[in-house]
């Protein structure tokens, strides 16, 4: 069971949690959530269907267990360049500020390379300590002997650490989703 807690513009409305967060980066896709899509609550600053619509940070409280945060996206947004800025002192504020955070999701387009600022954010979030779990959307679009190759050109283009997890996932055919629900699982039962 999950639901929408509170969106927020600034550091002060940033929630005092006692569960674990994980967030999502990049161009989210809420089919993630099982059963049906958080979107279909009434969400202040948000609109999937429109890219750049999510100017708030959003969090959503998942069985009492950990809070799902989704911050605003960058790759798609079609606005002014200092409102863009404005999200980033936001979104880095929020990452540097908060103790719970247990993982980083950084949703990529595995159609295509990485851009510039999918490669800027991935190094943001390492720098500042995170290993960053890659979520390769958009994976349904793709024919199956190509998203191996894909697969490979996202890891290189973002230069990825050893290690690193790539889930390719489908907000269409839900593949990829068991196996981030598992990871994110997991991560509910590491030692902080």
């Amino acid at each position: 069971m999950y639901h929408w807690i509170l969106s927020a513009v600034s550091p002060a409305r940033f929630q005092k949690r006692s569960c674990r967060t994980s967030h999502l980066r990049g161009n989210p896709t809420w089919e993630i959530i099982p059963d049906q899509c958080a979107y279909e609550q009434e969400i202040p600053g948000k609109d999937q269907r429109i890219p750049g619509k999510t100017q708030t940070i959003n969090f959503y409280n998942v069985n009492d267990a950990l809070y799902l945060v989704d911050l605003p996206g960058y790759g798609y947004a079609k606005v002014a360049q200092a409102v863009k800025e404005q999200w980033g002192k936001l979104i880095e504020r929020y990452l540097q500020n908060t103790k719970e955070l247990r993982a980083v999701f950084l949703l990529i387009d595995i159609r295509h390379d990485p851009s510039a600022n999918d490669k800027t954010m991935y190094d943001w979030i390492v720098h500042n300590g995170y290993e960053p779990i890659i979520i390769a959307t958009k994976v349904d679009k793709l024919k199956r002997s190509q998203v191996p190759k894909h697969v490979k050109a996202l890891k290189e283009g973002l230069a990825l650490r050893p290690g690193t997890a790539v889930i390719p996932f489908s907000a269409e055919t839900k593949q990829g989703r068991e196996e981030i629900w598992e990871l994110a699982e997991s991560l509910l039962f590491e030692p902080a």
